[in-house]
């Protein structure tokens, strides 16, 4: 299957269920691979046939920035779920990195991946 591959979005957003994780904005890093077949546009160079990703952004972006979730999971999905509406998406690779999770007094990086089809 072929992809479009959206790599390294940096957004910030209000995720997390500990105590205070909401109160202001944290950086997130988004992955996002697109899998549908290319022979249409890449026979056409025609726009038409093939996914704008960067509408794809602009969706991601609104959700990470304008929406919020306890567990990157449910982030994930929700992201997963926008792509899945673009007609010519036949399935769809997201992961969601939090730049500063923190448990005690250790802070780490932290992601999810999830594979989600029509």
């Amino acid at each position: 299957m072929d992809t479009i591959i959206l790599k390294d979005l940096h957004f910030w957003g209000r995720h997390g269920a500990n105590p205070g994780e909401k109160d202001r904005p944290q950086e997130f890093i988004i992955q996002c691979e697109l899998y549908f077949p290319f022979d249409e546009a890449s026979a056409s160079d025609d726009l038409r046939f093939t996914v704008d990703y960067g509408r794809v952004f602009a969706d991601l972006k609104k959700i990470v920035e304008e929406e919020s979730f306890n567990l990157l999971e449910a982030l994930a999905q929700r992201l997963a779920g926008a792509v899945l509406q673009y007609p010519r998406v036949r399935r769809v690779c997201v992961e969601v990195e939090k730049c500063v999770a923190q448990a005690g007094d250790a802070c780490f990086r932290s992601a999810v991946r999830l594979e989600r089809g029509k």
